[in-house]
């Protein structure tokens, strides 16, 4: 969802999707197989050795910030599909919350 909000960063975009490309490349170099058909260990290997990089080791930094902003997030703003990061954490969000036409890019 991030990727295709306006105002995004082509140049971002592209690290982030050229960065699992590689992810599969080294998946396919070491086990003949694409990632996300490998096993859990498999797949925290390919990570680990993908996380060795100085590049590698920005790319995963990167996602995880994306992915916990979108586990974290109101969902006001696209990820938190009804609000399953909050209810798992059991989190009550404060109020008010933002409204529809709040969101940061129409801000600007």
């Amino acid at each position: 969802m991030m990727l295709n909000t306006p105002n995004f960063s082509q140049e971002e975009r592209n690290f982030i999707l050229n960065g699992a490309k590689r992810v599969n490349a080294v998946s396919t170099e070491i086990y003949q197989r694409l990632f996300l058909d490998l096993t859990a260990s498999d797949k925290e290997e390919v990570l680990r050795f993908i996380e060795t990089s100085p590049p590698g080791k920005i790319w995963l930094s990167t996602l995880l910030m994306y992915i916990f902003e979108a586990l974290l997030s109101d969902p006001i703003y696209g990820g938190n599909p009804q609000q399953i990061g909050w209810n798992w954490l059991e989190h009550q969000p404060g109020f008010p919350r933002p409204p529809e036409n709040k969101k940061y890019w129409m801000l600007q």
